[in-house]
């Protein structure tokens, strides 16, 4: 699972596949997903080096609402498509 959506890089070219490269659960009860972004889904398979990272937390008080039944990347990915840079037009690739 993946996400398709245009953000620029420092680079000038942008990012388009955007991958969940990780999550830390945090000792306050939030965690930190970090999504790598790569130029396309081959890049990604061919071990290319992300051109982005994007990391995001989730509060405390809200993981019960984003994750309702457990963490899970449906929903990670789903919370991801709320915020700034993922709002506006990303699509789910599966």
């Amino acid at each position: 699972m993946a996400l398709a959506q245009i953000v620029q890089t420092q680079h000038g070219t942008p990012a388009i596949y955007w991958k969940l490269a990780s999550v830390i659960f945090n000792l306050d009860g939030s965690c930190t997903m970090r999504l790598d972004g790569y130029f396309d889904e081959a890049a990604r398979k061919s071990n290319y080096e992300s051109m982005k990272q994007i990391s995001y937390t989730v509060p405390s008080t809200e993981m019960s609402n984003v994750f309702p039944s457990g963490f899970n990347l449906v929903d990670a990915y789903e919370y991801v498509k709320t915020q700034s840079e993922f709002s506006f037009g990303s699509v789910s690739v599966i």
